[in-house]
C-alpha cells in the first residue's frame, strides 16, 4: 500500500485532469435528481437528504409508508468502486437490522441478497438497480432505478406484511 504521502500525490494529479470532479459532480447531481424524481412520483414516500460519503457509496434515504414505525428505510446506493446502482433496506441500528434479517432469513427472497449482520455491514437485502449506468441518459435512468426501486419495495411489503393502504 502507498503512503499516505503518495496517496495524496496521486489524488492531486487526478483532480488537475479535471474529470473526477466531473464525474464525482455529476454522481451527486444524479442522485438528487434522483430524490426529487422519485419524490414527485411517489408522494406517500419520505425522500431524506443526499449521504456523500467518503467515495465509496453515495445514497439517497427514502422512507415508504410503514417503516418508520419499525425502524426500516430504503437506500438508492451507489457503489463508486463498482461504479454502479445498487437498492438496499437498512435499519436504524444493528439490533433492529438484526430482528428484520432473522426474519427475512426464512422467506424466499428469490433475486435479493440477504446479508447476514455484521461489522460494516449496512444492508439487510440489497438488489443491483443498474450495473452500467449511463449518466449521459439522465432521464432513462431515472426511470429504471425508480422502477426498480418500487419493484423492491412492493416486494419487501409483501416480505415483511407491511400494509400501505
Amino acid at each position: 500500500m502507498d503512503s499516505l504521502n503518495d496517496a495524496v500525490r496521486d489524488y492531486t494529479y487526478q483532480l488537475m485532469n479535471g474529470s473526477l470532479q466531473h464525474a464525482y459532480g455529476g454522481i451527486m447531481t444524479s442522485l438528487t435528481t434522483f430524490g426529487r424524481y422519485f419524490s414527485n412520483r411517489n408522494p406517500t414516500c419520505k425522500v431524506g437528504a443526499l449521504y456523500q460519503g467518503y467515495m465509496d457509496m453515495t445514497y439517497i434515504p427514502l422512507i415508504p409508508l410503514g417503516y418508520r414505525e419499525r425502524g426500516l428505510k430504503i437506500a438508492v446506493v451507489y457503489i463508486h468502486g463498482k461504479g454502479r446502482f445498487e437498492v438496499w433496506l437498512s435499519a436504524v441500528n444493528k439490533k433492529v437490522g438484526r430482528t428484520y434479517a432473522e426474519v427475512l432469513a426464512q422467506k424466499d427472497l428469490f433475486i435479493y441478497t440477504l446479508n447476514p449482520p455484521g461489522l460494516g455491514i449496512d444492508s439487510i437485502v440489497e438488489m443491483v438497480l443498474e450495473d452500467s449506468p449511463n449518466f449521459d441518459h439522465l432521464e432513462s435512468l431515472m426511470e429504471k432505478l425508480e422502477s426498480g426501486t418500487v419493484s423492491f419495495i412492493l416486494s419487501l411489503n409483501s416480505f415483511l406484511e407491511i400494509e400501505t393502504e
